[in-house]
């Protein structure tokens, strides 16, 4: 019996540290994905019904980000700002990664 193909989902975020008008470039990019795809058997033919799930997450911070030089205690604001936005990776990246190992955990279970 054949199951429907499950939904995979991203999360993603850009941010900017500092307001544009500093003229600091300085960023924090992320992207954490869910997908699933159909197994193949040896002989090149789908099996029916069965999917595989697939965690991808990316990170990254530019180098002006990297960077960042703290002089003074207001300095310390973008990188405030670059602790939440990793700590959203962080928790996207365990949510993926709880859905996945669930969703193996029932499919083992069910064969």
């Amino acid at each position: 019996m054949a199951r429907n193909k499950p939904k995979g989902w991203v999360k993603r975020n850009v941010t900017f540290l500092q307001p544009p008008a500093t003229s600091c470039m300085a960023a924090v990019s992320w992207r954490v994905c869910v997908e699933y795809w159909q197994q193949w058997d040896k002989s090149g033919d789908k099996k029916a019904g069965e999917y595989q799930c697939n965690v991808a997450a990316e990170l990254n911070i530019n180098d002006e980000a990297k960077a960042h030089y703290v002089g003074r205690k207001a300095d310390l604001r973008p990188l405030r700002k670059m602790r939440k936005e990793l700590d959203a990776f962080e928790d996207a990246c365990v949510q993926a990664l709880v859905e996945a190992e669930e969703y193996h955990a029932k499919s083992k279970e069910s064969t």
